[in-house]
């Protein structure tokens, strides 16, 4: 599986969830519907980035990422972060 392939997988398993979210909405089910709405959120987010968490966190893949991790790659995704930190903050009530 290719990562556009798993990218896809992820876009399409978050709308489903948001899917979800609706109907528990129209069925005044509403902490199920936040629940879903936080999980559709979180898969449209995750991607690649999520590898950095199981990488840094267990010791059995942390040499991998402080491999990975030069400044060039690090600038690059806290910059991706960064504007994707300030888009959702900007959008929210």
């Amino acid at each position: 599986m290719t990562k556009e392939d798993t990218v896809q997988k992820w876009r399409a398993s978050a709308q489903e969830d948001l899917e979800v979210a609706k109907e528990l909405f129209a069925g005044k089910r509403y902490p199920h519907c936040l629940f879903f709405c936080q999980l559709s959120l979180e898969k449209l987010l995750k991607r690649e980035i999520t590898t950095f968490n199981i990488e840094a966190r267990y010791d059995i893949h942390k040499e991998r990422l402080y491999k990975k991790a030069t400044g060039d790659f690090t600038r690059q995704y806290l910059s991706r972060s960064e504007e994707l930190f300030l888009w959702i903050r900007n959008a929210l009530p």
